[in-house]
């Protein structure tokens, strides 16, 4: 039995490319291509946790990594050349024990992202809050014991300027 030397899944000798973390199996790796799978592998497994992860060029050859909670931001005030549909505050809705990952849309244009948000169940605007992180929005919606946590990842230079709420489906678009 073969093993993937980066994620440590059961491979065939006969693949080139691990199925589950897509390691390159066969010939060597540049430095570049390591370190983009690493991040990819630990960013993926942070994303709950809501850490962000960057490596920047530093002089003489180096690297510098950077490493930041998201949650770090939750509390921080909302600049004013964003509307104001998040709330500033601390978290007011508290989730259920059980809680569900909606079912989302996410629509990519030339400078905008538009998520839709499915909240089956919810049934007022009140019942949903978003909270501006890092380089995400948390979303967070709860109708007696229904619940709804979703994590949207947004670059931190897009801002908010749509949030509709219909029919049980949240619609948040943002732009550059």
């Amino acid at each position: 039995m073969l093993l993937c030397n980066y994620c440590n899944s059961k491979i065939d000798k006969q693949w080139n490319f691990c199925p589950k973390c897509g390691n390159k199996l066969r010939g060597a790796l540049n430095l570049n291509e390591i370190i983009n799978r690493q991040m990819d592998y630990f960013k993926k497994m942070l994303d709950i946790t809501g850490y962000d992860i960057s490596i920047v060029p530093d002089s003489d050859n180096s690297f510098v990594i950077n490493i930041t909670h998201g949650f770090e931001d939750r509390d921080q005030p909302i600049t004013s050349d964003e509307p104001t549909f998040y709330k500033a505050d601390k978290t007011q809705i508290k989730l259920p024990k059980n809680i569900s990952e909606p079912e989302m849309v996410v629509k990519r244009k030339k400078d905008n992202i538009l998520f839709e948000v499915k909240l089956p169940g919810i049934k007022k605007e009140e019942d949903i809050e978003l909270i501006r992180m890092q380089n995400s929005i948390e979303v967070r919606a709860r109708r007696g014991n229904l619940g709804y946590f979703k994590i949207l990842k947004t670059p931190s230079n897009y801002k908010l300027v749509r949030k509709e709420f219909d029919n049980e489906n949240l619609l948040l678009e943002f732009v550059i």
